[in-house]
């Protein structure tokens, strides 16, 4: 099977790695699928729509990992609330509700951060939340996850040490996080609908 992960930086980062670091920590989780890392550094959901067609319905994917926000949610790329939920909304009706996994914008450390807030970005994962309940799609909190941290600051800090973008122990909040979500979806997916795929197509033209 084939698992696309259609993110930000967040998705796409390697810090130091020779690969994605997401991928690093799932890939060794599910062996016998393909992982596919369509992470675009900057993007807001707007932007993802524009690539929703290329990086995501041609692939075809069995499993989608939907992860925007952090830049949604910010004071210099602002993408309006209701956009950001009617943009997800968008996506998985062309992905197909069984196929996708919504993943709430994790926190940042605002002592670094000075474009983006908690307040805001948990408010953005709760309109993600609405998504997931009005579409019955896979959810992983991942807000949530980093919240809990005995120190969050330390999982939240990588080579960058900006304060978003974090390493090895931040990701590891994500393998936590995502494997018990992916592994449920994979087990419940739907039959693959070839037509499906051709009746989204059109969708987009």
């Amino acid at each position: 099977m084939k698992i696309v992960l259609f993110g930000d930086s967040l998705t796409a980062r390697h810090e130091g790695l020779d690969k994605p670091m997401i991928n690093a920590h799932l890939e060794p989780h599910f062996p016998e699928h393909q992982i596919r890392n369509k992470g675009v550094s900057g993007d807001t959901t707007n932007d993802a729509m524009k690539r929703l067609q290329k990086d995501v319905i041609a692939e075809q994917p069995d499993l989608v990992v939907i992860q925007f926000g952090s830049n949604d949610s910010s004071a210099h790329k602002h993408v309006p609330r209701e956009m950001y939920k009617a943009n997800l909304e968008q996506m998985v009706k062309a992905i197909g509700p069984d196929r996708c996994i919504l993943v709430t914008p994790p926190p940042v450390d605002e002592d670094k951060q000075t474009q983006r807030s908690n307040q805001v970005i948990e408010a953005y994962g709760e309109a993600l939340k609405e998504v997931v309940a009005e579409f019955n799609t896979g959810f992983a909190d991942l807000y949530d996850a980093f919240i809990k941290q005995t120190d969050m600051k330390t999982a939240l800090k990588g080579q960058d040490d900006d304060g978003l973008h974090y390493g090895e122990a931040g990701y590891k909040v994500v393998e936590q996080t995502l494997v018990p979500v992916i592994r449920e979806r994979l087990q419940t997916l739907p039959e693959r609908n070839l037509s499906l795929f051709e009746r989204v197509r059109s969708w987009f033209a």
